[in-house]
């Protein structure tokens, strides 16, 4: 199973998949230090040719500034996230398999606030969701996504736990084969487009 965390960390993850916040965060950390390198050595390239920073060569680097600012937004945005422990998503897996499983959820409400849903199974009678953020009260993502379901005219509703025994027990009876139709199909729509 470390193996498969490897290889999907190699490889480009979209929103909803197992490993999408360490992916992200590794991606947004590793290119705003690679920027601020290359800004660092134009700046000492520049003032070792012409002995003082006001120089053409100070240009690019103060171009540079605004995709550095991008990405360090990007990278402290998710900073206090974390992926859930591999151990729950093995024991999660055959609803992955079955495409019934979103992982990695920072869920953007409207007034901006971002919430951490860790695990969220998308089932033909509803969506049962799964958040370890101990900072955060589950009504605010709960509340935003099912308004948003409402809207679309989507009948489920989204329920999150924050206790990972009770998630377990909430989802043992639901088939991990099930094919919710259309419904299912527009809740994880739905609930993607809401995550950052």
């Amino acid at each position: 199973m470390e193996r498969l965390t490897n290889e999907m960390l190699n490889e480009k993850i979209s929103r909803g998949t197992y490993g999408y916040i360490r992916y992200k965060k590794n991606n947004y950390g590793i290119k705003a230090l690679v920027i601020a390198v290359f800004m660092l050595v134009l700046a000492a390239v520049g003032y070792l040719i012409y002995g003082t920073f006001r120089n053409l060569i100070m240009v690019p680097t103060m171009v540079s500034v605004i995709p550095l600012a991008n990405m360090s937004a990007c990278y402290f945005a998710m900073a206090r996230f974390k992926t859930a422990p591999l151990s729950q998503y093995a024991m999660l897996k055959n609803f992955d398999d079955a495409g019934m499983l979103l992982s990695d959820l920072i869920i953007v409400d409207s007034a901006g606030k971002r919430h951490l849903v860790d695990f969220a199974v998308v089932y033909k009678g509803g969506i049962v969701g799964y958040s370890s953020d101990s900072e955060d009260n589950k009504n605010a993502p709960q509340d935003h996504i099912n308004s948003l379901l409402k809207k679309r005219g989507v009948p489920l509703t989204f329920r999150i736990y924050k206790d990972f025994d009770e998630f377990l027990k909430r989802i043992d009876g639901i088939p991990a084969a099930e094919d919710g139709g259309r419904n299912t199909e527009l809740a994880t729509e739905t609930i993607i487009n809401s995550c950052m």
